[in-house]
């Protein structure tokens, strides 16, 4: 390799140069292929850069689409937006934070949230970076569950006969 003055680049430099790039390579390949989402924002609310899954996860057909919007747009409660700015901004990293997200077709979508906030050498946030889990299934099953429960409790109190409950199917013996 030469530079564009027609000078031999040092050995260490090239081996540097394509160590680098094969870095690079791999964490690309990690943040495009991962199922949760990837997003880095600013602290103005403009996303940077978010991965497919998280475009996926939230309705929309690509990640150019998702970028045109702000993280405000994504999660519109000002109050939970500053909470969740403070939180990170005051500890090294926040993990499985609890977060509402808007859909692109406005239904909400419950993640898990797990940020951290990168810092110039002053001190101040350039920006942040997280992951979200969708536990949207999980939230609707577990709000299911704790409606039904309940009603279970009063139908198996309410039973005259002796009720066996078994977390297996096999068959009664009497």
């Amino acid at each position: 390799m030469t530079t564009p003055r027609g000078r031999r680049v040092p050995d260490y430099v090239t081996d540097a140069l394509t160590a680098l790039r094969k870095s690079e390579a791999r964490f690309t390949e990690l943040f495009e292929s991962l199922q949760e989402g990837i997003y880095i924002v600013t602290p103005d609310d403009r996303l940077v850069d978010v991965n497919p899954a998280l475009a996926r996860m939230l309705g929309y057909e690509s990640k150019e689409e998702l970028l045109s919007r702000s993280f405000a747009d994504l999660l519109p409660d000002e109050g939970q937006r500053r909470a969740l700015r403070e939180e990170v901004d005051n500890q090294a990293m926040v993990q499985g934070r609890e977060i509402t997200l808007t859909r692109k077709d406005g239904r909400p979508l419950v993640c898990l949230n797990t940020a951290g906030a990168v810092r110039d050498t002053n001190g101040r946030v350039v920006r942040y970076h997280g992951a979200l889990m969708d536990i949207t299934e999980r939230r609707e099953m577990s709000t299911a569950v704790a409606f039904f429960a309940p009603q279970s409790a009063a139908v198996i109190a309410s039973t005259p006969l002796p009720v066996h409950m078994s977390s297996t199917l096999a068959p009664a013996t009497c």
